[in-house]
C-alpha cells in the first residue's frame, strides 16, 4: 500500500477523533461551569406570612337585632395600586413607602382588612346576614369602601405607628341611592420600632376601624 496514502488516512483519522474528543471536552467543561454557577446563586429570601393579628372585638352595647334585620353586601376595597399587593409597607421618610423585607400579609391589603370589616360585622350581630361580593347574595344595603392608607410609620423623632384610612359609601340596594358617607381614620401607636410591635399596632388599627365603620353602617339603616 502506498505510504503516502496511508499517512493520510492515519492523519484524517486522528484529526476527526480529536475534534470528536474536544467536543466531548468542551461539553463537559460547560456542565461543570453551569453546575458551579447553579450552586453560587443565592437562594430566595423565605418569606413569612402573616394575618391581621387580634380577633375581632365587637361592643357589648350592641344588640341581637330580630328576624327583619337588613342584610349588608360589603364589597372588596378599591384602593391606590401600591396598596393592592400584599407587601407590609412602612414610611421611613415624608411621603416614602417602603416594603419590609421577606414578610408579607396573606392576602393583599384590601381583602385582608375587607375580611377583618366582615367578621367584625357578623359578630356585631346587628344584620340579618353579612355577604361579600365573592358571593351571589345581594344584601338590603351595600357597603362601598376605598382603602387610601394602610401603613406603618417609622420615622427619626416620630412615635412608632400604623396609619388606616378608609373612605366608606352606605348604598341602599333597592333605591340604588347612597344612604351616607363617610372618611374613616385610625392611629395605633407601637410599642417599639420592632416589627412584631408595628404588626400588633396593625391588628389594633384594624380593630378599631372595623368596629367605628361596623356601628356608623347600622346607624345610618335606623333613619
Amino acid at each position: 500500500m502506498n505510504l503516502v496514502y496511508c499517512f493520510r488516512r492515519s492523519f484524517t483519522f486522528f484529526c476527526t477523533a480529536a475534534n470528536g474528543f474536544a467536543r466531548w471536552v468542551a461539553v463537559g467543561a460547560l456542565t461543570v461551569v453551569s453546575l458551579a454557577a447553579c450552586s453560587i446563586l443565592p437562594e430566595s429570601t423565605p418569606q413569612r406570612v402573616y394575618q391581621l393579628p387580634g380577633a375581632p372585638v365587637p361592643s357589648a352595647h350592641i344588640h341581637m337585632p330580630a328576624d327583619t334585620a337588613p342584610s349588608l353586601r360589603v364589597l372588596t376595597p378599591s384602593s391606590p395600586l401600591i396598596l393592592a399587593s400584599n407587601r407590609i409597607l412602612v414610611m421611613s421618610n415624608p411621603n416614602e413607602l417602603a416594603a419590609f423585607k421577606g414578610v408579607r400579609w396573606s392576602d393583599p391589603m384590601p381583602q385582608l382588612f375587607q375580611r377583618r370589616l366582615v367578621s367584625y360585622l357578623r359578630e356585631s350581630n346587628n344584620w340579618r346576614v353579612v355577604t361579600t361580593d365573592g358571593t351571589p347574595l345581594a344584601g338590603d344595603y351595600q357597603l362601598i369602601l376605598s382603602l387610601a392608607q394602610f401603613h406603618a410609620v417609622r420615622m427619626p423623632g416620630q412615635n412608632p405607628r400604623v396609619e388606616i384610612r378608609i373612605d366608606a359609601i352606605l348604598g341602599n340596594r333597592e333605591t340604588n341611592k347612597a344612604v351616607a358617607g363617610r372618611t374613616f381614620t385610625e392611629t395605633a401607636l407601637a410599642e417599639s420600632e420592632a416589627f412584631d410591635a408595628l404588626l400588633s399596632a396593625y391588628g389594633e388599627a384594624g380593630n378599631a376601624l372595623a368596629g367605628k365603620i361596623s356601628v356608623w353602617a347600622y346607624q345610618q339603616t335606623q333613619f
